[in-house]
């Protein structure tokens, strides 16, 4: 379904979504419902994966055991607030038979499974015996019993095995059953799997699956032998935020030691960090105030504003420096500083601030995605600016001690 632009409707994707699943889970006709309204770029951001938000696998060789836990896992979901249409992809609805050799008996008279399967296969199945070239045609030879040899189960049990020379009649050592086998069965790592997709509304994605998690570790016991693993959309969000507070470790590391090289000092850039902790708290509180979640995108602005927040705190950790070099006194430095670094740091914040607003204000389509980026970064930019200007110099002095003046030298 292709929609209007955002500007030019009343609602968004997810809630159009969720309009229409809602009428159409009143319809008798259909079985199972699902719709995605998942963003494609972050889709893309995610490593292109399409699947739904969270997808749970449950492995174990028993699929009568795995089908009734993840049943129980899906009875769990409907209870979560945000968590919609848990559907399983398993379908154990086509008939079939089996045939049950008793193994025992088998070996007694010298019948093997694979010449069981082999000529079942061939009288039943049919299988190529020889090729027949007439001039230019060549024609397959297919050996299989005929039509009418082949109709009911007592076929079946009547087939006979050739073993040695000798025939040994199917139900003298097997019987056959009609049961209900799956359509596919899908394996994860060589092992069967069933997955249970989930959607999410109205909450994050992440939110739904602690809650979905705890709601498992609390009420499910696996037998031995049966595993649960949680994939889609969830799975790839954790692994990009691994990634991504990986690159803000490296990056704060980073700032500091090439501070460290510029001021020669471990103490000044030590003093200047402080502004990063106080610059992620202003950029949660800024997304909690607007709605908005720690998601992908605003964590990336937490790791701009690590470059971003400590260029104030330089500027005025430096001026203070080349103060106290000339032999001013301490706190005269400290005030000078302030006084005459407010206009550029004030400058520097406000030009960030308003270059982010119209992003940040955005209702046009794709401002979901890029909203919380900038959000971050003016939350974060404008608590660390306070900090700054009040909590830095307060620390400087009391980490930096003042030098006294060299005593003057009189000469006889």
């Amino acid at each position: 379904i292709k929609l209007l632009p955002l500007e030019e409707r009343p609602y968004g994707v997810a809630e159009l979504g969720e309009a229409v699943l809602s009428e159409l889970r009143e319809w008798p006709e259909f079985d199972r419902v699902s719709l995605a309204t998942s963003n494609r770029l972050m889709s893309l951001i995610l490593g292109g994966s399409n699947e739904k938000p969270i997808v749970v696998e449950v492995l174990g060789y028993d699929l009568d055991i795995t089908l009734d836990i993840a049943q129980k896992i899906r009875s769990l979901a409907l209870d979560i607030p945000g968590c919609k249409d848990p559907i399983i992809t398993f379908d154990s609805g086509n008939r079939e038979l089996v045939i049950n050799i008793d193994r025992e008996a088998a070996a007694v008279l010298g019948v093997n499974v694979v010449n069981i399967v082999s000529s079942i296969r061939t009288l039943f199945y049919g299988n190529e015996a020889s090729q027949f070239r007439e001039g230019e045609d060549e024609y397959e030879i297919f050996v299989q019993l005929s039509e009418i040899e082949r109709r009911t189960v007592n076929d079946i049990l009547n087939s006979e095995i050739s073993v040695n020379g000798e025939r040994i009649r199917l139900d003298s050592f097997a019987t056959v059953t009609e049961e209900l086998g799956p359509v596919t069965i899908n394996r994860s790592g060589q092992e069967r799997v069933i997955y249970l997709q989930l959607d999410v509304y109205d909450r994050s994605v992440g939110e739904v699956g602690a809650d979905l998690k705890r709601a498992v570790a609390d009420n499910i016991i696996l037998p031995p032998g049966i595993a649960i693993d949680y994939s889609g959309q969830i799975k790839e969000q954790d692994k990009a935020f691994s990634d991504l507070t990986l690159m803000l470790v490296l990056g704060i590391l980073l700032v500091y030691m090439i501070m460290a090289a510029q001021f020669e000092s471990y103490l000044s850039p030590f003093i200047v960090m402080f502004s990063i902790p106080f610059a992620f708290a202003g950029a949660i509180f800024a997304l909690a105030f607007t709605g908005m979640t720690l998601n992908i995108m605003s964590f990336i602005g937490l790791i701009m504003l690590v470059g971003t927040v400590v260029n104030n705190a330089i500027v005025l950790i430096d001026f203070t420096n080349i103060l106290v070099a000339r032999n001013v006194a301490l706190d005269q430095a400290i005030a000078m500083a302030g006084r005459q670094r407010l206009r550029p740091v004030m400058m520097t914040t406000l030009t960030t601030i308003f270059g982010m607003l119209p992003m940040a204000m955005s209702r046009a389509t794709g401002s979901e995605l890029w909203s919380p980026l900038s959000v971050a970064i003016i939350g974060g930019l404008s608590i660390s600016t306070l900090v700054t200007l009040v909590f830095i110099p307060t620390l400087y002095s009391l980490l930096v001690k003042e030098k006294k003046p060299a005593a003057a030298t009189v000469q006889a």
